[in-house]
């Protein structure tokens, strides 16, 4: 059975993470079927005509799975969904982003009579699924793929003060909310440490401008971009993830830290509260209280928070994303989706 998956393939390029479809192109083509994708570049213009390219050369194919992003991204989405009905191709649209209801209520006629084009709605989160699901559209929730055995789990009964954040250095993800609640660590915990790990769109130098000006520079490290191995790493050096985004879905970063049994204390905006409960399986506080944040970093530090059910929990609700167990709902619905559908 040919699959043809459409959306931001970057992880072939260098720099860049692997996403969501690589892995799941990853385990469908270990279950033996043929998978077509596009596209890798990241240039706009050349992902476009890769995307048009392979559709028009791969229209034998049973079904067409459309990533599908908010904004000048969701171009790609209406393009290739159109292109595949024309060929008689049944569409999976598999959403992403926090910012994609936002974009949804700005942009609702042209969002919504794109989506109708599925044949199936997949969502990460609940969190999109309730969204959709008010415009009478029937979403599946399929978490996110992590590979557990990928990383080190700190099943000791013992916690140290090294925190990690990493994200992308973007506005919308906050880092210097981190620095500022790591200035309130160390009023309190003085040989705390902080990595803070990610490629730069825009504001790295004000990040780090500011760990300079608040006299943390030598506290904290920035290593950039993190290859896989430099992810074990830094999952296996550090016992706390901190989460700082004004906006979000269901991120990967904060499963793969759950998987690795950090204790996550991230902000309770978009899909988080969906994903994650607090005092269950994480800490959530409100977007940009940096001082709760750090209160709850001593706190578990000092043993005044049970750190030691977060950390089990967190690592139940992430092995709900392995691989083992993704790759077979995927395999289901796509068994349930054939031409008929289009």
């Amino acid at each position: 059975m040919k699959v043809l998956i459409t959306g931001p393939i970057l992880g072939y390029n260098r720099g860049r993470e692997k996403s969501q479809a690589e892995f799941l192109i990853d385990l469908l083509s270990k279950k033996g079927l043929d998978i077509v994708w596009a596209s890798k570049y990241p240039n706009r213009v050349k992902r476009a005509v890769d995307i048009y390219r392979t559709i028009v050369k791969n229209k034998d194919a049973m079904l067409g799975i459309v990533m599908v992003y908010s904004y000048g991204a969701f171009f790609y989405a209406d393009m290739a969904s159109y292109l595949l009905k024309s060929a008689g191709i049944p569409v999976i649209f598999w959403l992403h982003g926090g910012a994609l209801p936002e974009f949804t209520d700005r942009k609702t006629k042209w969002v919504i009579r794109v989506l109708k084009r599925a044949a199936l709605l997949v969502a990460p989160s609940l969190y999109l699924a309730s969204y959709y699901r008010k415009f009478g559209l029937d979403v599946k929730v399929i978490p996110n793929i992590v590979f557990s055995e990928r990383y080190p789990y700190h099943g000791e009964d013992h916690i140290e003060p090294r925190l990690l954040w990493m994200r992308t250095f973007h506005p919308l993800y906050n880092p210097k909310m981190a620095i500022l609640a790591f200035k309130e660590i160390l009023k309190e915990i003085p040989d705390a440490t902080l990595t803070m790990a990610g490629v730069d769109r825009g504001i790295m130098n004000e990040v780090i401008d500011l760990s300079k000006k608040l006299g943390l520079s030598d506290r904290i490290i920035f290593p950039g971009f993190l290859d896989e191995k430099g992810k074990y790493n830094a999952f296996k050096s550090n016992y706390i993830y901190l989460h700082t985004n004004n906006v979000d879905n269901t991120p990967v970063s904060v499963i793969e830290a759950l998987t690795s049994g950090l204790i996550v204390i991230a902000t309770d905006t978009g899909g988080i509260p969906y994903l994650l409960t607090h005092g269950k399986n994480a800490l959530l506080v409100k977007p940009n209280d940096y001082s709760k944040m750090a209160r709850y970093v001593v706190d578990i530090v000092k043993g005044n928070i049970n750190y030691k059910n977060l950390r089990k929990n967190g690592k139940e609700l992430a092995m709900e994303s392995d691989g083992k167990k993704i790759v077979n709902k995927w395999l289901s619905i796509i068994e349930s989706v054939n031409r008929k559908d289009v």
